[in-house]
Protein backbone atom coordinates (compact mmCIF):
# COMPACT_ATOMS: atom_id res chain seq x y z
CA UNK A 1 0.00 0.00 0.00
CA UNK A 2 1.18 3.63 -0.74
CA UNK A 3 0.33 6.25 2.03
CA UNK A 4 0.59 9.29 -0.64
CA UNK A 5 1.00 9.46 -3.61
CA UNK A 6 2.29 13.13 -5.81
CA UNK A 7 1.89 13.14 -8.98
CA UNK A 8 2.84 16.84 -10.61
CA UNK A 9 1.49 17.94 -14.47
CA UNK A 10 1.85 20.67 -16.53
CA UNK A 11 0.54 19.19 -20.01
CA UNK A 12 -0.27 16.32 -21.70
CA UNK A 13 -3.37 15.68 -19.47
CA UNK A 14 -4.41 12.36 -21.39
CA UNK A 15 -1.08 10.65 -20.07
CA UNK A 16 -2.01 11.95 -16.24
CA UNK A 17 -5.20 10.27 -16.99
CA UNK A 18 -3.80 6.79 -18.17
CA UNK A 19 -1.29 6.68 -15.11
CA UNK A 20 -3.81 7.14 -12.93
CA UNK A 21 -6.03 4.56 -14.67
CA UNK A 22 -3.04 2.50 -14.82
CA UNK A 23 -2.57 1.99 -10.59
CA UNK A 24 -2.81 -1.36 -9.59
CA UNK A 25 -1.73 -1.07 -5.97
CA UNK A 26 -3.88 0.49 -3.21
CA UNK A 27 -3.23 4.22 -2.66
CA UNK A 28 -4.58 6.06 0.07
CA UNK A 29 -4.00 9.77 -0.84
CA UNK A 30 -3.42 10.89 -4.09
CA UNK A 31 -2.56 14.12 -4.66
CA UNK A 32 -2.31 15.95 -8.49
CA UNK A 33 -0.76 19.13 -8.59
CA UNK A 34 -1.90 20.62 -12.05
CA UNK A 35 0.64 23.41 -12.81
CA UNK A 36 -1.21 24.44 -15.84
CA UNK A 37 -2.72 27.60 -15.23
CA UNK A 38 -4.84 27.88 -18.14
CA UNK A 39 -6.94 24.18 -17.65
CA UNK A 40 -8.33 22.51 -14.40
CA UNK A 41 -7.66 18.35 -14.47
CA UNK A 42 -10.27 15.92 -14.09
CA UNK A 43 -10.22 12.62 -14.01
CA UNK A 44 -12.57 9.66 -13.09
CA UNK A 45 -10.94 8.22 -9.72
CA UNK A 46 -9.61 4.61 -10.18
CA UNK A 47 -11.38 2.00 -7.59
CA UNK A 48 -7.36 1.43 -6.48
CA UNK A 49 -7.17 4.83 -4.84
CA UNK A 50 -8.82 5.80 -1.54
CA UNK A 51 -8.59 9.47 -1.46
CA UNK A 52 -8.26 11.68 -4.86
CA UNK A 53 -7.41 15.49 -4.54
CA UNK A 54 -6.10 17.71 -7.28
CA UNK A 55 -4.35 21.10 -6.35
CA UNK A 56 -4.75 23.24 -9.78
CA UNK A 57 -2.08 26.60 -8.99
CA UNK A 58 -2.40 29.40 -10.78
CA UNK A 59 0.95 29.31 -12.13
CA UNK A 60 3.96 27.15 -12.89
CA UNK A 61 5.45 26.04 -9.50
CA UNK A 62 8.15 23.05 -11.39
CA UNK A 63 8.89 19.49 -9.98
CA UNK A 64 10.31 19.88 -7.24
CA UNK A 65 8.16 22.79 -5.22
CA UNK A 66 5.49 20.69 -6.16
CA UNK A 67 6.58 17.65 -4.42
CA UNK A 68 7.49 19.97 -1.60
CA UNK A 69 4.04 21.04 -1.10
CA UNK A 70 2.74 17.78 -1.45
CA UNK A 71 4.99 16.62 1.37
CA UNK A 72 4.06 19.38 3.52
CA UNK A 73 0.09 18.51 2.46
CA UNK A 74 0.27 15.28 4.33
CA UNK A 75 2.53 16.10 7.10
CA UNK A 76 1.35 12.90 9.22
CA UNK A 77 1.65 10.45 6.51
CA UNK A 78 4.25 7.29 6.79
Amino acid sequence: MIPVMIVPTLNQHDLCRQMIASIDVKVDNLLIINNDSGNDFWCDKNEMVAQMRVLNMPSNLGVSSSWNLGIKSYPMAS
